[in-house]
C-alpha cells in the first residue's frame, strides 16, 4: 500500500506511478482511515508527500503514526523543490520507522514568497530530470533497498531539527492572506472541491476561507482556472503549477 498526500499532483503522480510499476495500491490519506491498513497483509508500506520547511506535512506525520506496519518493508518518497534536509530521519524517528527513503526533486507549487521560486522553464527542467530518478527509485523499492538517498542540502540537521520542527510547532499555515480577486473569479467552485482541509465555502458565488489554518497545500491557488485566488500580494503574477504527468508537451 502506498499512502500519499498531494495538493497539486506531484506526490499523487509519483505514488500512482510506483503502484503501477510495483503492482501495488495507492490511498489518499485525506480519505483513508490509517488503522484500516495492517502490515501483515502488505509486502510494503510507503508514504509519498511533499517537503514543507525540511519536514513532512503535519497531516502526513499524524497519519503515519497510526499506521500498523507489522514487519512490512516501509519506505518514503518525499518530493522537494530544492533541498530536503533531514526530512526522512525526522519522519522515521517521529512518525513511522522507515527501512528506506528516496527523494525526488519536483517543481515548486508555492508562489507565496517575496521572490520568484519557479517558472515554467525551471519546472520543465525538474520534470525532465525526475523521469530517470523515478525509474531508479522504483527499482530500489522493488528490491526493498534500505537506507536513505536524498539531497540534504547545506546544514540539513539544523534546517530540520531546529527550523523545521519549529515550523511545525508554530503552525504557520494561516488562511488569512487567501482571497479571490472578484474581477477574475468565475464562481466555478473548484477551489472548494479540491481543498483537502475543507476550509473553503462558497458564499454569494465567491470562496470564503472558513478556518484560520489549513494544510497549505496550494491546491486552491494552483487549480484556479483564472488565477483569481491569491495569497496576499506574493502570488500575484507568479507561475502556477499543476502536475500533468511526465509528458512535457502538456505544460
Amino acid at each position: 500500500m502506498i499512502f500519499y498526500f498531494s495538493g497539486t499532483g506531484n506526490s499523487k503522480g509519483i505514488a500512482e506511478h510506483l503502484a503501477r510499476e510495483l503492482g501495488d495500491r495507492t490511498a489518499d490519506i485525506i480519505s483513508t482511515e490509517p488503522k484500516a491498513c495492517r502490515g501483515e497483509t502488505e509486502e510494503r508500506i510507503g508514504f509519498v508527500f511533499p517537503v514543507y520547511g525540511y519536514v513532512a506535512p503535519a497531516v502526513m506525520l499524524e497519519f503515519a503514526r497510526q499506521v500498523t506496519t507489522n514487519g512490512a518493508y516501509t519506505f518514503a518518497v518525499p518530493t522537494f523543490s530544492n533541498a530536503a534536509g533531514c526530512t526522512l530521519e525526522h519522519f522515521s524517528q517521529t512518525a513511522c520507522r522507515l527501512d528506506g527513503g528516496f527523494g525526488i526533486k519536483m517543481p515548486d507549487n508555492m508562489p507565496v514568497f517575496n521572490k520568484v521560486v519557479e517558472t515554467r522553464e525551471t519546472a520543465l527542467r525538474k520534470l525532465r530530470s525526475a523521469i530517470p530518478r523515478l525509474e531508479q527509485v522504483t527499482e530500489w523499492i522493488r528490491d526493498h533497498r534500505k537506507g536513505f538517498d536524498i539531497y540534504y542540502g547545506p546544514e540539513p540537521e539544523k534546517k530540520t531539527w531546529e527550523g523545521g520542527v519549529r515550523y511545525l510547532a508554530e503552525n504557520p499555515f494561516k488562511t488569512a492572506p487567501y482571497h479571490a480577486e472578484p474581477e477574475l473569479c468565475i464562481a466555478c467552485g473548484l477551489c472548494q472541491q479540491v481543498c483537502p482541509a475543507e476550509v473553503i465555502a462558497i458564499e454569494d458565488g465567491r470562496p470564503v476561507w472558513t478556518k484560520t489554518e489549513c494544510h497549505m497545500c496550494m491546491a486552491c491557488l494552483n487549480h484556479c482556472p483564472t488565477e483569481a485566488i491569491q495569497y496576499g500580494e506574493y502570488s500575484v503574477g507568479k507561475y502556477r503549477y499543476l502536475f500533468r504527468g511526465f509528458d512535457l508537451s502538456r505544460y
